[in-house]
């Protein structure tokens, strides 16, 4: 007869859970207040901005470098760094919501909800090493941002949202695939116990390891969006609200990248042909959505394929493979975080209720002609976020290339550190061209009547304060400098 399995409860260790267990059952608070507060369309959102806050609170003090459920959950520094990003997004794109003219899918509480579900997976996700933890927090963000997505009140919204879910199940399949190919050539499912089953030449076959590795790299790639995988993220963007499209290229991102990290932090060394691919991907993600960009005529477009060169520039710090390139990406992460919450924040702040007549989507460049004469202070926040985006100094972004760039030339990657120099200048001229239409260019029939659609106090705060952060990032960066080297020395 079997003896009964016996379990002690604290070898569970739940407080490891507790970051994930707030942002899941805020999310059901959120859900039955919703019933009760119809009234106040901004009591959700506030409700949600709470749970956030109270979550990141809980975070900065938890002990550091805790398993818990049999080492399924692995608070470590890259966890921990990793969360407080995704929570920190979140609630920058939350306070977004909070105007007072809202489209329609912030009104329901379901939105704010999918949110804290969506914080929720991403937290699973970027704390485990086991290969299944992994993609279940994956699909349980994936699954809240489609529907997000389709939420949003354009003709082409479920059109993003479908093709945001197809490449989405293909990632899925991709990801299960290849962790079937590494436990058939290994037995294991933990990326820590698979790193030393290599160590020790305890495979079956190279050939299959290096499948498997293959195929969970391109679900990967799809999740970050890198070329040539990229397809699917313009026309998602486009079909999203600019809130979601903005959220898109942060929060998803960071999660992506740290698994990522945690993956090739086992493979590279052991699969040198790896790099090979890694390198390529990085090129040619960061030089052709450059190119891509420059021919665009609608700003969140343009920025769609902006976020995916910016994509290249973190798998960079993840092809250098260094300690100074681990801090590296963490750093660039931030300061792209704060510059394109107010990028995608202005384009909300303008985009129109409904649906445009004219023939023109609502961010072509054309709807910018000469909004300098209309809303100055509107047209001076948009040059700004520009500015941060091309890297120039002294705003938030340049100090972000500079450490990454910094940290490739300290590994001998001269030739990478040039190109990604490079693109930095050939991505100036797009985002310069929205200044010139801000600016330069003549008013039209399309062009933006200088109102703001979506104004509230917490928005104009947030954008103000982002414009401010940008512009003064020298003056903060070292204590984030200092504040992600601690967290990493704990991996």
């Amino acid at each position: 007869m079997l003896e009964p399995l016996s379990i002690p409860f604290d070898s569970l260790n739940i407080a490891s859970i507790i970051p994930m267990l707030i942002s899941f059952c805020g999310a059901s608070v959120v859900l039955v207040a919703g019933v009760f507060a119809k009234a106040h369309k901004n009591f959700t959102a506030l409700l949600c901005v709470l749970f956030l806050i109270a979550n990141l609170l809980y975070l900065l003090q938890i002990p550091f470098h805790q398993e818990g459920f049999f080492a399924l959950v692995q608070l470590d520094g890259y966890a921990l760094i990793a969360q407080t990003i995704v929570l920190l997004g979140t609630l920058g794109f939350t306070l977004l919501t909070l105007t007072k003219s809202s489209f329609s899918e912030y009104r329901y509480p379901e939105f704010h909800a999918l949110l804290l579900y969506i914080a929720a997976g991403l937290q699973f996700m970027v704390s485990t090493t086991h290969l299944m933890m992994m993609i279940i927090g994956l699909e349980c963000a994936a699954l809240a941002t489609y529907t997000l997505i389709a939420m949003h009140n354009r003709e082409n919204a479920i059109e993003a949202a479908i093709k945001y879910f197809t490449q989405g199940a293909l990632a899925c399949a991709l990801f299960c695939f290849g962790a079937a190919f590494l436990y058939f050539g290994t037995g294991e499912l933990d990326l820590l116990r698979i790193s030393e089953r290599i160590a020790h030449s305890q495979i079956l076959s190279d050939i299959i390891v290096l499948v498997g590795i293959l195929l969970i790299f391109a679900a990967l790639a799809f999740k970050i969006a890198l070329v040539p995988f990229h397809a699917w993220s313009p026309d998602m963007y486009e079909g999203a609200s600019a809130m979601m499209a903005g959220f898109v290229s942060i929060v998803p991102k960071i999660g992506a990248f740290v698994v990522t990290m945690r993956f090739f932090a086992v493979f590279l060394d052991a699969y040198g042909e790896l790099q090979i691919a890694l390198y390529t991907m990085a090129v040619l993600s960061m030089t052709l959505a450059n190119l891509l960009a420059l021919v665009q005529t609608d700003a969140k477009r343009m920025l769609a394929y902006s976020s995916i060169a910016q994509a290249g520039f973190g798998i960079s710090a993840i092809l250098i493979h260094t300690p100074e390139s681990v801090n590296a990406l963490f750093i660039y992460w931030v300061v792209f975080f704060v510059t394109n919450l107010g990028a995608f924040g202005m384009l909300y702040l303008a985009q129109p209720l409904r649906n445009p007549t004219d023939g023109k989507s609502d961010f072509a460049f054309e709807r910018f002609a000469s909004l300098a004469s209309t809303s100055p202070l509107t047209a001076v926040l948009i040059a700004i976020f520009m500015l941060s985006l091309s890297g120039v100094p002294p705003f938030a972004l340049f100090w972000g290339k500079i450490t990454l760039i910094s940290a490739a030339l300290q590994a001998d990657f001269v030739v990478l550190a040039f190109i990604m120099a490079a693109n930095s200048a050939i991505a100036a001229f797009y985002y310069l061209r929205l200044i010139v239409y801000c600016f330069f260019v003549p008013r039209s029939a399309y062009t933006l009547d200088g109102t703001c659609h979506n104004p509230s106090i917490p928005l104009k705060i947030v954008l103000i304060a982002n414009a401010i952060i940008a512009t003064c990032a020298i003056l903060w960066l070292q204590q984030l400098l200092d504040f992600v080297q601690y967290y990493t020395t704990l991996f």
